[in-house]
């Protein structure tokens, strides 16, 4: 009787730690997250995009990072007074400093943001963008959200569709415009392991797939870039950043009437890593030389360094607290810092095998 009943007690247990799950709005981003990951060489690594069911076990332990990045979720009204035009309730992270246009369009874009917004415990939506363009900054709000989850999220609900809409004007441009739909289903469940997750965590895979067109009217011509891509999310409950998300890129073959996908991103929640940032703050510290500098705080932003007569040919880097590069120079002793907001920094000094580090005050 008692090896019938540990038996059983062992299914349950087993039962608990391995069940399908349910994901909510609760388990989105909300503001102030600060949800760090590392990437992954899409190339060799393994993912198989048919890799999914019930009762499904991922093992994603042996994942090598190779880069990190941090999403810092912020109010639209925080970042830009002008981006809270696209909802006041909009938040969201900045996707990237600059996006590269390959001189087919004579502007410059920076600062990118997406926004978001949960509309109450239905759906999380995406609300819009902001991004500086030629120097100004440009809200775009969607004229139809972009849906990327409705809630609950189960193994086994019929397929989402969300169409969305953008159209925004770009001062001496003209105008750019999105459309786009978004199939999404979830495909999979069962338990996940990652180098974050060490031991199995119960989860669901979420299939997003978009076909999107932007394109932007100018100069009397339209310059069209189709996006058909698709996102894999493993959720796990409690967590506000998918476990593993895969993106892949759709390679359409109308001839065959077939599609294949490439995977061109791979990422994965994540701790900090001293290997990932060489020039972090933590791994020059442990420099061998100690430079001064005066004066210090320095005065009307420049500040001399007292680097040995010998360092003839050297380079300065100079990284604020949170070990992000903020000012270079090549076989200066005098820094000019009046570009930077007041606070400390440290200096790397190099010259050739000899290294050197200096706290300054601004």
């Amino acid at each position: 009787m008692r090896k019938i009943l540990l038996s059983l007690s062992l299914c349950i247990a087993a039962q608990c730690s391995f069940a399908q799950i349910t994901i909510t709005s609760s388990d989105m981003p909300v503001i102030n997250d600060t949800l760090r990951w590392s990437s992954v060489l899409a190339l060799g690594s393994g993912f198989n995009i048919h890799d999914s069911g019930a009762n499904h076990v991922w093992d994603y332990s042996n994942l090598v990072p190779n880069a990190q990045g941090l999403d810092q979720y912020k109010s639209a009204l925080s970042v830009n007074v002008s981006w809270g035009l696209i909802d006041p309730a909009a938040y969201g992270y900045k996707v990237a400093d600059s996006l590269p246009t390959g001189g087919a369009i004579p502007i410059t874009v920076q600062n990118i943001y997406n926004f978001f917004k949960k509309n109450g415990t239905t759906s999380y939506n995406a609300v819009g963008f902001g991004a500086t363009i030629s120097g100004s900054p440009i809200p775009a709000a969607y004229s139809a959200p972009d849906t990327v989850y409705y809630f609950p999220l189960a193994y086994g609900n019929i397929a989402d569709t969300s169409v969305y809409a953008v159209n925004t004007t770009i001062p001496l441009l003209g105008t750019w415009v999105q459309t786009g739909i978004r199939y999404t289903v979830v495909d999979g469940w069962g338990t996940i392991k990652t180098p974050y997750y060490t031991s199995p965590v119960n989860c669901i895979r979420v299939r997003s797939e978009k076909v999107e067109t932007d394109s932007v009217n100018a100069f009397s011509q339209v310059i069209k870039f189709p996006v058909h891509t698709v996102d894999y999310k493993f959720l796990v409950n409690g967590q506000h950043y998918p476990a593993l998300w895969v993106t892949t890129t759709v390679i359409d073959d109308t001839s065959a009437q077939t599609d294949s996908e490439n995977v061109t991103a791979i990422r994965f929640r994540d701790v900090y890593r001293d290997s990932l940032h060489p020039n972090s703050v933590s791994n020059i510290a442990s420099s061998i030389s100690v430079l001064n500098a005066y004066p210090n705080p320095a005065a009307d932003g420049k500040v001399y360094l007292d680097i040995p007569a010998s360092w003839v040919s050297f380079s300065v880097d100079v990284y604020d607290m949170q070990g992000k590069l903020v000012n270079t120079s090549s076989n200066k002793r005098e820094l000019n810092l009046q570009s930077l907001s007041k606070g400390n920094y440290i200096g790397r000094v190099s010259s050739g095998d000899n290294t050197g580090l200096v706290r300054i005050a601004k």
